[in-house]
């Protein structure tokens, strides 16, 4: 079968990178490559073969769960006075549509709330 345009073989780029079949089809499927099964066979695009990357690792650090969770307490944050200021100032923006919503929430508690008291007064 002929590869498709601008693809080779994942069988040829695999030993042409040094990896097994198997490790090129998981590369692909994970999108560390760029590849699609065509008819049972796997190609690669012929560009990542002239690619150099860092080199594979099947687990990110993030979820490998060899490695025992370690406890972190920070101790001081190294900020600028202008860039303190400026990340206070967007905290109390960010605010603003919340304190609106709770607002809205306890006009409409008290408007029930008085509601019902309202009733029971003669």
């Amino acid at each position: 079968m002929t590869a498709p345009e601008g693809m080779i073989a994942a069988e040829e780029f695999a030993k042409s990178k040094g990896y097994s079949l198997d490790e090129t089809i998981g590369m692909i499927r994970s999108g560390y490559y760029d590849g699609r099964l065509v008819d049972g066979q796997w190609y690669v695009r012929e560009k990542n073969a002239s690619e150099d990357r860092k080199p594979y690792s099947p687990t990110s650090p993030e979820i490998d769960d060899s490695h025992p969770l370690q406890q972190v307490v920070v101790r001081d944050i190294h900020m600028t006075f202008g860039a303190m200021v400026a990340f206070m100032v967007k905290g109390a923006l960010a605010s603003i549509p919340a304190l609106i919503i709770l607002v809205i929430i306890f006009a409409i508690v008290f408007a029930i709330f008085a509601g019902i008291v309202g009733e029971m007064m003669p």
